[in-house]
């Protein structure tokens, strides 16, 4: 084999050519799930979901998410919401991919799902094993 088909071979085994991590289904470690949410101008929505230790480090793991949208509406204070959208969303510990340290499973929500541009409240209601955590929620703004 020549030398550059080694380094190649070397970094494609070390994880360095931008492949996914494999991360170990660490369910019984989670104890609350993050969420974090944002719109990119001309795509989609993207909701990104991880579980979280007690030491609030990241782990993946295999249980259930019911991910509910809704619109925020101004005034009075504090703001109301309007139903948009909801979805169940079950995850194994293959569905947490990222090219770093961190396992993440990204969702999308389509452009066509948000009826004006606005801020928007995603909600995550998780269930890992037989326990249910408590509620992650993330604003955003996002446009049509």
């Amino acid at each position: 084999m020549r030398p550059a088909s080694l380094v190649v071979a070397a970094l494609a085994l070390a994880g360095c050519l931008g492949t996914d991590h494999v991360f170990p289904d660490e369910s019984d470690k989670v104890s609350a799930i993050h969420v974090n949410a944002y719109d990119k101008v001309g795509q989609d929505g993207v909701i990104e979901i991880t579980g979280r230790d007690a030491g609030n480090v990241t782990r993946a793991f295999r249980g259930a998410i019911h991910l509910t949208l809704e619109e925020q509406h101004e005034p009075p204070d504090p703001p109301t919401y309007s139903f948009v959208a909801q979805r169940d969303v079950p995850l194994t510990a293959d569905s947490f991919t990222n090219q770093g340290d961190f396992p993440i499973h990204v969702e999308t929500i389509p452009r066509s799902t948000f009826p004006e541009a606005g801020t928007y409240r995603v909600t995550l209601s998780a269930t890992v094993g037989d326990r249910r955590l408590p509620d992650a929620v993330a604003l955003f703004y996002a446009e049509p």
